[in-house]
């Protein structure tokens, strides 16, 4: 076959690339998920940073105060909570059937890190099992 290497070469190559972490088909799709897993990360947190250096607690009291503090807050607030506890539940469901591995991490990103991190994060790794057993559980 032209292009590819023969003997002990070939072999060197092979095991060169299987202990690469990423496997050999990285579907296109996890690809997308874990640049928009960086962009909820990247997006979010200057602002939560921003919040943390003024003065912000993390305490409930505080932090639902200031989360809760006007209409449009209030609606985005009880939205992301939802969504995040819809995100959990699917999350934890879905990972036996896929074969996603830790999906008690992906929830605690969820509301450690932020969903816009957690959700894109936990399809790639979902994509990627899919990926590993032919889209079969």
């Amino acid at each position: 076959m032209a292009g590819r290497p023969s003997g002990a070469s070939a072999s060197i190559q092979d095991q060169r690339h299987s202990n690469c972490p990423m496997p050999a088909t990285y579907p296109p799709l996890a690809l997308a998920c874990d640049a928009l897993a960086l962009l909820g990360l990247l997006a979010t947190w200057p602002f939560n940073l921003q919040y943390l250096l003024q003065g912000g607690s993390l305490a409930p009291a505080a932090f639902f105060g200031a989360a809760l503090l006007t209409p449009l807050t209030t609606a985005f607030t009880i939205d992301l909570y939802i969504s995040a506890l819809a995100f959990s539940l699917f999350a934890w469901v879905d990972a036996r059937r896929t074969g996603v591995r830790r999906p008690w991490l992906y929830v605690m990103l969820c509301f450690c890190v932020g969903l816009a991190f957690a959700l894109p994060l936990y399809l790639a790794r979902r994509e990627q099992a899919l990926a590993r057993t032919g889209g079969r559980r």
